[in-house]
């Protein structure tokens, strides 16, 4: 049966005049009705997109000759060629792409035949049609219509089954928590769906990486995300950079003095940090071997002090390091430093009470001042007597150093 540009009512005219003649037999099948599909039934794609549509078929039947027309959304889709499908390969056919009217939005008098003896039963392409979707979101019907397919003598019984193109354009929105920042691949502004977007989680300098949240979830960096509608990924880092303790300073009174009442030592240090400074603590190792940690308090910003008259009363040799945390709990330790607390009575603070001690002394023996004025006034009463050389003589002879 040759088809070239008639319409059905056409064909069904020169049926009937075949079988009033009795060249052509009606032939009746009991099995399912053959079916004609828009493939893929539906599908997204994105403005300016060019695709695919295929006119296929299932035969429940051997079949001959197939003839259709279509409907679509011109306001939304141009329909660029139509290729004859494969359902006929093998056999010498008759096609005809038929007629496009890209304003009306329809595609007319599609048909193709095998030429000569020979018949299909298995599935394949009518068509292929190539469309290219406008730069406008929407969805278009894709409507057959004036469908008919042949046996090898009449038209047979089909079912229809149309189909549907939705132009959309999805947006995939990042954003960090924490200091950091992701790159996309393909780096678009929209996607079509089913996109396959790769994130890399690039942390900025004292950051880590440590995982993703929203519609992208685990640790995998980089990881990929499919686009499904639009959607929305975090990328969360930490800050790894420990605070920095510099500027480490130990300042004494002078004459320094065990009795707090006229001694002292402050130790104070800088301390920063990329976020924020928590807390700094003074960690010391008493003369004894004991240790204690004390709390270094701010006393501007970035600055730190320790004020501990009343913590080295007892003379001998001391070590201490400073610690350091941040808001996010990085620590960090400075290196260990010493000091030495010397007795009173070891006047010229060398380590051993003998009577270098007490010449030094006796140098001032009789001068006032105000109470530990010098380091000579051992007992710290303002004047320098009797009493500071019994003081250092009771311990004469003695090392203190370690």
């Amino acid at each position: 049966m040759f088809h070239n540009k008639k319409s059905n009512a056409i064909t069904t005219v020169i049926i009937a005049i075949m079988i009033l003649l009795g060249t052509a037999t009606i032939v009746v099948y009991a099995s399912n009705n053959t079916i004609v599909s828009i493939d893929p039934s539906s599908q997204i794609v994105s403005p300016g997109q060019t695709f695919t549509v295929n006119v296929s078929c299932v035969p429940e039947e051997p079949i001959k000759s197939f003839e259709f027309k279509l409907a679509f959304d011109a306001s939304l889709l141009q329909a660029n060629s139509v290729t004859e499908g494969d359902i006929f390969d093998g056999y010498t056919t008759f096609f005809n792409a038929g007629t496009i009217n890209n304003l009306t939005g329809t595609i007319v008098d599609i048909y193709g035949l095998i030429l000569g003896a020979g018949s299909v039963s298995d599935s394949g392409t009518f068509v292929s049609i190539s469309f290219i979707a406008k730069d406008i979101t929407g969805t278009s019907n894709l409507d057959l219509y004036d469908v008919g397919v042949t046996n090898s003598t009449a038209y047979i019984s089909i079912d229809v089954n149309n189909g549907s193109v939705s132009i959309e354009e999805y947006t995939l929105t990042i954003t960090t928590v924490g200091s950091g920042s992701v790159t996309k691949d393909p780096d678009q502004g929209s996607y079509v769906y089913g996109d396959v977007v790769e994130l890399t989680a690039v942390a900025d300098d004292g950051w880590s990486f440590v995982g993703w949240s929203g519609d992208l979830s685990g640790s995998d960096n980089p990881d990929s995300v499919t686009i499904t509608g639009d959607m929305s990924v975090v990328a969360h880092f930490i800050d790894s950079n420990s605070s920095e303790i510099s500027n480490i300073d130990i300042t004494t009174s002078n004459p320094l003095d065990t009795d707090s009442s006229f001694g002292w030592i402050n130790i104070t240090c800088i301390v920063t940090d990329n976020v924020a400074v928590n807390g700094v603590s003074l960690n010391i190792t008493n003369s004894d071997g004991s240790y204690n940690n004390n709390t270094i308090n701010a006393i501007g910003a970035n600055s730190y002090y320790y004020n501990s008259s009343a913590v080295f009363s007892t003379y001998g040799n001391y070590s201490y390091f400073i610690w350091a945390n941040d808001t996010t709990n990085n620590q960090n330790t400075s290196s260990i430093y010493t000091f030495s607390m010397p007795p009173n009575w070891d006047i010229n603070n060398d380590g051993d009470c003998n009577v270098y001690d007490l010449v030094l002394v006796s140098n001032y023996y009789n001068e006032t001042g105000t109470s530990g004025w010098i380091r000579e006034d051992v007992d710290n009463n303002g004047r320098i007597q009797v009493i500071d050389l019994v003081l250092i003589s009771g311990h004469y002879d003695e090392s203190w150093w370690q």
